[in-house]
């Protein structure tokens, strides 16, 4: 017979023990109050609520009651604004009056300048009989007005979504 050590875990012959416990698996300590909880395994719980992801925050910069939708018509009703003067604009301000204050702002500042810029190039037409100089004036109103109008075009998303005023560089209230 050899000399073995017995092990002190193993339960010998004649021992009547318990088996060994294993050991308790570490409890992590409680969430502070106010923090969120971790979403539950992919196992329905009997009698519990089901944890529902909080929603998505609103971009960064973009205001209140001011959704993407309504940013898409402003920018379309400032390009078809370049091109086709006050008739789109008169259509738009009419059309998606009441959606929002910060997009009635817009489509009203829009319409203000389209029918200042139709003005000035009605007026600039009558000018334009003036040998030379009538017909700078006329070139200078048609491009002014066209440059003014492809500025604040460029920016009206972004300054919509910042929730910021339209940007033209005059105008005159017109349409209140």
């Amino acid at each position: 017979m050899t000399n073995q050590i017995p092990d002190p875990n193993q339960p010998q012959q004649g021992d009547h023990q318990s088996p060994p416990v294993p050991p308790a698996t570490p409890v992590p300590p409680a969430a502070p109050q106010g923090a969120p909880q971790p979403p539950p395994s992919s196992h329905p719980q009997q009698g519990g609520a089901q944890y529902q992801a909080p929603p998505p925050p609103p971009p960064h910069g973009a205001p209140q009651g001011a959704p993407q939708d309504l940013s898409n018509t402003v920018v379309l009703n400032y390009w078809l604004s370049v091109f086709f003067a006050w008739l789109p604009a008169l259509i738009f301000y009419f059309t998606e009056k009441g959606k929002s204050p910060l997009s009635d702002q817009y489509h009203r500042e829009n319409l203000n300048f389209s029918l200042i810029r139709t003005g000035a190039m009605i007026i600039a037409m009558f000018v334009a009989w003036i040998p030379i100089l009538g017909q700078i004036i006329w070139l200078v109103a048609w491009l002014g007005g066209l440059i003014l109008h492809l500025l604040v075009a460029v920016k009206a998303k972004d300054r919509f979504l910042a929730g910021e005023a339209p940007g033209f560089l005059f105008n005159i209230p017109l349409v209140k």
